[in-house]
Protein backbone atom coordinates (compact mmCIF):
# COMPACT_ATOMS: atom_id res chain seq x y z
CA UNK A 1 0.00 0.00 0.00
CA UNK A 2 1.40 3.40 -1.04
CA UNK A 3 0.44 6.17 1.40
CA UNK A 4 2.75 9.03 0.44
CA UNK A 5 2.84 11.01 -2.83
CA UNK A 6 5.40 13.56 -4.00
CA UNK A 7 4.47 15.77 -6.95
CA UNK A 8 7.18 17.76 -8.71
CA UNK A 9 6.07 20.97 -10.38
CA UNK A 10 9.05 22.06 -12.50
CA UNK A 11 8.14 25.68 -13.28
CA UNK A 12 9.62 28.92 -11.92
CA UNK A 13 9.24 32.59 -12.79
CA UNK A 14 13.03 32.79 -12.79
CA UNK A 15 15.89 30.63 -11.57
CA UNK A 16 17.30 31.55 -8.15
CA UNK A 17 21.05 32.18 -8.14
CA UNK A 18 21.80 29.29 -5.76
CA UNK A 19 19.41 26.63 -7.07
CA UNK A 20 20.63 23.54 -8.90
CA UNK A 21 17.27 21.72 -8.92
CA UNK A 22 15.60 21.06 -12.25
CA UNK A 23 13.11 23.73 -13.30
CA UNK A 24 11.87 25.51 -16.39
CA UNK A 25 10.58 29.04 -16.97
CA UNK A 26 6.81 29.08 -16.61
CA UNK A 27 4.67 29.18 -19.75
CA UNK A 28 0.96 28.39 -19.92
CA UNK A 29 1.38 25.98 -22.84
CA UNK A 30 4.08 24.03 -20.99
CA UNK A 31 1.95 23.96 -17.86
CA UNK A 32 -1.04 22.53 -19.74
CA UNK A 33 1.15 19.85 -21.32
CA UNK A 34 2.61 19.02 -17.91
CA UNK A 35 -0.82 18.65 -16.29
CA UNK A 36 -2.00 16.22 -18.96
CA UNK A 37 1.15 14.13 -18.59
CA UNK A 38 0.94 14.16 -14.81
CA UNK A 39 -2.62 12.87 -14.86
CA UNK A 40 -1.61 10.08 -17.21
CA UNK A 41 1.34 9.12 -15.01
CA UNK A 42 -0.87 9.09 -11.92
CA UNK A 43 -3.32 6.77 -13.66
CA UNK A 44 -0.49 4.39 -14.59
CA UNK A 45 0.53 4.20 -10.93
CA UNK A 46 -3.06 3.66 -9.84
CA UNK A 47 -3.30 0.72 -12.24
CA UNK A 48 -0.16 -0.87 -10.78
CA UNK A 49 -0.34 -0.15 -7.04
CA UNK A 50 -2.89 0.06 -4.26
CA UNK A 51 -2.78 3.71 -3.18
CA UNK A 52 -4.34 5.14 -0.01
CA UNK A 53 -2.80 8.60 0.17
CA UNK A 54 -2.18 9.99 3.64
CA UNK A 55 0.20 12.74 2.58
CA UNK A 56 0.71 14.65 -0.67
CA UNK A 57 3.58 17.08 -1.12
CA UNK A 58 3.76 19.60 -3.98
CA UNK A 59 7.42 20.53 -4.46
CA UNK A 60 9.38 22.25 -7.17
CA UNK A 61 10.14 24.47 -8.84
CA UNK A 62 7.32 26.75 -7.77
CA UNK A 63 4.14 24.68 -7.28
CA UNK A 64 2.19 27.81 -6.35
CA UNK A 65 2.31 28.77 -10.05
CA UNK A 66 -0.46 26.21 -10.52
CA UNK A 67 -3.94 27.58 -9.92
CA UNK A 68 -5.83 26.27 -6.87
CA UNK A 69 -8.35 24.41 -9.02
CA UNK A 70 -5.45 22.73 -10.86
CA UNK A 71 -3.91 21.66 -7.58
CA UNK A 72 -7.23 20.21 -6.42
CA UNK A 73 -7.64 18.32 -9.69
CA UNK A 74 -4.28 16.64 -9.00
CA UNK A 75 -5.23 15.88 -5.39
CA UNK A 76 -8.44 14.27 -6.61
CA UNK A 77 -6.45 11.79 -8.69
CA UNK A 78 -5.31 9.92 -5.59
CA UNK A 79 -7.71 8.07 -3.27
CA UNK A 80 -7.14 8.22 0.47
CA UNK A 81 -7.79 10.12 3.69
CA UNK A 82 -5.08 12.73 2.93
CA UNK A 83 -4.38 14.02 6.41
CA UNK A 84 -1.61 16.35 5.24
CA UNK A 85 -1.32 18.10 1.86
CA UNK A 86 1.63 20.48 1.59
CA UNK A 87 2.17 23.20 -1.00
CA UNK A 88 5.53 24.91 -1.40
CA UNK A 89 4.87 28.62 -1.94
CA UNK A 90 7.07 31.38 -3.32
CA UNK A 91 5.86 34.63 -1.71
CA UNK A 92 6.19 36.38 -5.10
CA UNK A 93 3.79 33.99 -6.82
CA UNK A 94 0.59 34.42 -4.78
CA UNK A 95 -1.78 37.16 -3.64
CA UNK A 96 -4.88 37.51 -1.46
CA UNK A 97 -7.23 36.20 -4.16
CA UNK A 98 -5.06 33.14 -4.80
CA UNK A 99 -4.82 32.35 -1.07
CA UNK A 100 -8.58 32.75 -0.64
CA UNK A 101 -9.17 30.27 -3.47
CA UNK A 102 -6.51 27.90 -2.11
CA UNK A 103 -8.36 27.81 1.19
CA UNK A 104 -11.25 26.14 -0.66
CA UNK A 105 -9.03 23.20 -1.67
CA UNK A 106 -7.72 20.32 0.43
CA UNK A 107 -4.28 21.90 0.77
CA UNK A 108 -3.81 22.24 4.55
CA UNK A 109 -0.10 22.88 5.01
CA UNK A 110 2.02 25.68 3.53
CA UNK A 111 5.79 25.60 3.11
CA UNK A 112 6.73 29.25 2.57
CA UNK A 113 10.09 29.91 0.92
CA UNK A 114 11.10 32.93 2.98
CA UNK A 115 14.87 32.08 3.00
CA UNK A 116 15.83 35.37 4.70
CA UNK A 117 14.24 38.49 6.20
CA UNK A 118 16.94 40.81 4.85
CA UNK A 119 16.33 42.35 1.43
CA UNK A 120 20.02 42.40 0.51
CA UNK A 121 20.25 38.65 1.17
CA UNK A 122 17.10 37.94 -0.83
CA UNK A 123 18.52 39.93 -3.73
CA UNK A 124 21.80 38.00 -3.52
CA UNK A 125 19.86 34.73 -3.64
CA UNK A 126 17.97 35.88 -6.73
CA UNK A 127 14.59 35.78 -5.00
CA UNK A 128 11.74 37.77 -6.53
CA UNK A 129 10.20 38.72 -3.18
CA UNK A 130 11.38 41.10 -0.47
CA UNK A 131 10.92 40.92 3.29
CA UNK A 132 7.71 42.95 3.15
CA UNK A 133 6.20 40.31 0.87
CA UNK A 134 6.92 37.60 3.45
CA UNK A 135 5.02 39.42 6.18
CA UNK A 136 2.12 40.29 3.88
CA UNK A 137 1.68 36.83 2.39
CA UNK A 138 2.12 35.12 5.75
CA UNK A 139 -0.63 37.32 7.22
CA UNK A 140 -2.92 36.53 4.27
CA UNK A 141 -2.49 32.82 4.92
CA UNK A 142 -3.39 33.34 8.57
CA UNK A 143 -6.46 35.37 7.62
CA UNK A 144 -7.50 32.50 5.36
CA UNK A 145 -7.22 30.22 8.44
CA UNK A 146 -4.20 28.20 7.37
CA UNK A 147 -3.01 26.86 10.72
CA UNK A 148 0.00 24.81 9.62
CA UNK A 149 2.75 26.93 8.06
CA UNK A 150 6.42 26.09 7.66
CA UNK A 151 9.08 28.68 6.85
CA UNK A 152 12.37 27.96 5.07
CA UNK A 153 15.53 29.72 6.20
CA UNK A 154 18.96 29.60 4.50
CA UNK A 155 22.16 30.29 6.44
CA UNK A 156 25.84 30.39 5.53
CA UNK A 157 25.40 32.99 2.78
CA UNK A 158 28.41 34.81 1.29
CA UNK A 159 29.72 37.37 3.81
CA UNK A 160 26.86 36.65 6.20
CA UNK A 161 27.40 37.90 9.75
CA UNK A 162 25.82 36.62 12.95
CA UNK A 163 23.98 39.90 13.49
CA UNK A 164 22.26 39.45 10.12
CA UNK A 165 21.28 35.90 10.90
CA UNK A 166 19.90 37.00 14.27
CA UNK A 167 17.72 39.58 12.50
CA UNK A 168 16.02 36.85 10.44
CA UNK A 169 15.56 34.72 13.54
CA UNK A 170 13.93 37.55 15.45
CA UNK A 171 11.51 38.19 12.59
CA UNK A 172 10.73 34.49 12.39
CA UNK A 173 9.99 34.52 16.11
CA UNK A 174 7.44 37.29 15.60
CA UNK A 175 5.58 35.25 12.97
CA UNK A 176 5.63 32.01 15.01
CA UNK A 177 5.23 29.46 12.20
CA UNK A 178 4.38 25.93 13.25
CA UNK A 179 7.48 24.58 11.53
CA UNK A 180 10.92 25.76 10.40
CA UNK A 181 13.17 24.10 7.82
CA UNK A 182 16.80 25.10 7.95
CA UNK A 183 19.22 24.89 5.01
CA UNK A 184 22.95 25.49 4.91
CA UNK A 185 23.85 27.12 1.59
CA UNK A 186 25.61 24.72 -0.77
CA UNK A 187 26.68 25.93 -4.21
CA UNK A 188 27.01 23.62 -7.20
CA UNK A 189 29.35 24.68 -9.99
CA UNK A 190 26.51 25.34 -12.44
CA UNK A 191 24.73 28.03 -10.39
CA UNK A 192 25.38 31.79 -10.77
CA UNK A 193 26.18 32.30 -7.08
CA UNK A 194 29.04 29.79 -7.33
CA UNK A 195 31.36 32.67 -8.23
CA UNK A 196 30.90 33.93 -4.65
CA UNK A 197 31.92 30.60 -3.09
CA UNK A 198 35.12 32.09 -1.64
CA UNK A 199 33.01 34.58 0.32
CA UNK A 200 31.06 31.89 2.16
CA UNK A 201 31.86 31.91 5.91
CA UNK A 202 34.37 29.39 7.25
CA UNK A 203 33.23 25.95 8.39
CA UNK A 204 33.70 27.01 12.01
CA UNK A 205 31.55 30.10 11.48
CA UNK A 206 28.81 28.14 9.72
CA UNK A 207 28.85 25.55 12.51
CA UNK A 208 28.45 28.36 15.03
CA UNK A 209 25.51 29.73 13.01
CA UNK A 210 23.85 26.32 13.13
CA UNK A 211 24.21 26.02 16.90
CA UNK A 212 22.99 29.59 17.43
CA UNK A 213 19.89 28.89 15.31
CA UNK A 214 19.26 25.63 17.16
CA UNK A 215 19.60 27.30 20.55
CA UNK A 216 17.36 30.19 19.52
CA UNK A 217 14.56 28.01 18.15
CA UNK A 218 14.63 25.64 21.11
CA UNK A 219 14.38 28.60 23.47
CA UNK A 220 11.30 29.63 21.47
CA UNK A 221 9.71 26.26 22.20
CA UNK A 222 10.51 24.46 18.96
CA UNK A 223 11.34 20.76 18.98
CA UNK A 224 14.50 19.88 17.04
CA UNK A 225 13.06 16.68 15.63
CA UNK A 226 15.38 16.25 12.63
CA UNK A 227 18.80 17.68 11.77
CA UNK A 228 17.35 20.42 9.54
CA UNK A 229 13.82 20.68 10.90
CA UNK A 230 12.14 22.23 13.93
CA UNK A 231 8.49 22.24 14.92
CA UNK A 232 6.11 23.36 17.58
CA UNK A 233 4.93 20.36 19.63
CA UNK A 234 3.18 17.83 17.40
CA UNK A 235 3.56 19.88 14.19
CA UNK A 236 6.23 17.82 12.46
CA UNK A 237 6.05 17.23 8.70
CA UNK A 238 4.12 14.00 8.22
CA UNK A 239 5.24 13.69 4.61
CA UNK A 240 8.95 14.30 5.11
CA UNK A 241 8.88 11.91 8.05
CA UNK A 242 8.03 9.10 5.65
CA UNK A 243 11.50 9.53 4.11
CA UNK A 244 13.25 9.30 7.47
CA UNK A 245 11.12 6.34 8.58
CA UNK A 246 11.93 4.15 5.54
CA UNK A 247 8.38 4.27 4.20
CA UNK A 248 7.53 3.79 0.54
CA UNK A 249 6.34 6.68 -1.62
CA UNK A 250 5.82 7.50 -5.26
CA UNK A 251 7.01 10.61 -7.05
CA UNK A 252 5.24 11.93 -10.13
CA UNK A 253 6.30 14.67 -12.52
CA UNK A 254 9.61 15.39 -14.26
CA UNK A 255 12.65 14.82 -11.99
CA UNK A 256 10.43 13.27 -9.27
CA UNK A 257 11.88 10.32 -7.37
CA UNK A 258 10.15 7.40 -5.70
CA UNK A 259 10.91 4.46 -3.43
CA UNK A 260 8.85 1.30 -3.85
CA UNK A 261 9.70 -2.24 -2.80
CA UNK A 262 13.42 -2.82 -3.24
CA UNK A 263 14.20 -0.03 -5.68
CA UNK A 264 14.32 3.71 -6.12
CA UNK A 265 13.58 5.48 -9.38
CA UNK A 266 13.86 8.98 -10.81
CA UNK A 267 11.93 10.45 -13.71
CA UNK A 268 13.68 12.29 -16.51
CA UNK A 269 14.71 15.82 -15.45
CA UNK A 270 13.48 17.36 -18.67
CA UNK A 271 9.91 18.07 -19.73
CA UNK A 272 10.37 16.73 -23.26
CA UNK A 273 12.10 13.53 -22.10
CA UNK A 274 9.44 13.12 -19.40
CA UNK A 275 6.76 13.55 -22.08
CA UNK A 276 8.29 10.77 -24.17
CA UNK A 277 8.49 8.53 -21.10
CA UNK A 278 4.85 8.98 -20.11
CA UNK A 279 3.49 8.87 -23.67
CA UNK A 280 5.20 5.48 -23.92
CA UNK A 281 3.38 4.53 -20.68
CA UNK A 282 6.65 4.02 -18.82
CA UNK A 283 6.71 4.67 -15.07
CA UNK A 284 9.46 4.12 -12.51
CA UNK A 285 12.15 5.12 -14.99
CA UNK A 286 15.85 4.81 -14.14
CA UNK A 287 15.41 2.15 -11.47
CA UNK A 288 18.14 1.57 -8.93
CA UNK A 289 17.97 -1.70 -7.01
CA UNK A 290 18.55 -1.40 -3.26
CA UNK A 291 20.27 -4.50 -1.92
CA UNK A 292 20.20 -5.36 1.78
CA UNK A 293 23.51 -3.68 2.63
CA UNK A 294 22.48 -0.47 0.87
CA UNK A 295 19.09 -0.67 2.58
CA UNK A 296 20.77 -0.91 5.98
CA UNK A 297 23.02 2.07 5.26
CA UNK A 298 20.13 4.23 4.09
CA UNK A 299 17.94 3.17 7.01
CA UNK A 300 20.67 4.06 9.52
CA UNK A 301 21.58 7.36 7.86
CA UNK A 302 17.99 8.57 7.67
CA UNK A 303 16.94 7.34 11.12
CA UNK A 304 19.94 8.94 12.84
CA UNK A 305 19.00 12.28 11.31
CA UNK A 306 15.99 12.28 13.62
CA UNK A 307 15.48 12.92 17.30
CA UNK A 308 13.86 9.50 17.72
CA UNK A 309 16.82 7.70 16.14
CA UNK A 310 16.94 3.96 15.43
CA UNK A 311 14.26 1.72 16.86
CA UNK A 312 16.25 -1.43 17.70
CA UNK A 313 13.27 -3.76 17.52
CA UNK A 314 12.21 -2.35 14.16
CA UNK A 315 15.76 -2.74 12.84
CA UNK A 316 15.80 -6.40 13.90
CA UNK A 317 12.42 -7.01 12.27
CA UNK A 318 13.65 -5.53 8.99
CA UNK A 319 17.11 -7.07 8.83
CA UNK A 320 17.07 -10.07 11.25
CA UNK A 321 20.24 -8.86 12.96
CA UNK A 322 20.99 -7.05 16.20
CA UNK A 323 22.02 -3.47 15.42
CA UNK A 324 24.22 -3.06 18.51
CA UNK A 325 26.13 -6.24 17.78
CA UNK A 326 26.50 -5.55 14.07
CA UNK A 327 27.91 -2.06 14.59
CA UNK A 328 29.55 -2.52 17.99
CA UNK A 329 32.92 -1.07 16.89
CA UNK A 330 31.40 2.12 15.46
CA UNK A 331 29.11 2.63 18.45
CA UNK A 332 32.03 2.10 20.79
CA UNK A 333 34.26 4.51 18.85
CA UNK A 334 31.65 7.28 18.91
CA UNK A 335 30.01 6.39 22.22
CA UNK A 336 29.95 9.95 23.52
CA UNK A 337 27.96 11.09 20.46
CA UNK A 338 25.01 8.74 21.07
CA UNK A 339 22.05 8.43 23.39
CA UNK A 340 21.41 4.80 24.38
CA UNK A 341 18.16 3.41 25.76
CA UNK A 342 16.62 -0.05 25.97
CA UNK A 343 14.88 0.30 22.63
CA UNK A 344 16.53 3.16 20.74
CA UNK A 345 19.84 4.69 19.76
CA UNK A 346 20.00 8.30 18.62
CA UNK A 347 22.58 10.98 17.97
CA UNK A 348 22.90 13.65 20.64
CA UNK A 349 21.53 16.79 19.05
CA UNK A 350 24.61 18.86 19.89
CA UNK A 351 26.52 16.68 17.41
CA UNK A 352 24.07 16.98 14.51
CA UNK A 353 26.31 19.38 12.61
CA UNK A 354 29.16 16.84 12.47
CA UNK A 355 26.85 13.89 11.85
CA UNK A 356 28.08 13.24 8.28
CA UNK A 357 31.47 12.16 9.63
CA UNK A 358 29.80 9.58 11.88
CA UNK A 359 27.14 8.38 9.44
CA UNK A 360 29.76 7.75 6.76
CA UNK A 361 31.22 4.94 8.88
CA UNK A 362 28.10 2.77 8.86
Amino acid sequence: MIEHIYIHVPFCLQKCSYCSFYSEIFHTASKDKYLNLLKKEAQLFLEKYAIDAKTIYFGGGTPSLLQPEELQSIIDLFPGKKTEITLEVNPASVDRKYISQLAQTQVNRISLGAQSFLDKELKLLGRLHDSADIYQIYEEFRKAEFSNISLDLIYGLPNQRLVELKHSLQELKVLQPEHVSLYCLSLEEDVPLHEARNEIPTDATVANFYHKIREFLQNCGYQHYEISNFCQPGRFSQHNSCYWQDKHYIGVGPAAAGYVGKFRYRNAADLQAYSQQIEAEIIEENKEYIDEQRHKQEYIMLALRTESGIDLQNYFQKFAVDFEQEYFNILNKYEKYFNFSDNKISLKSEYYFVSNQILAEF
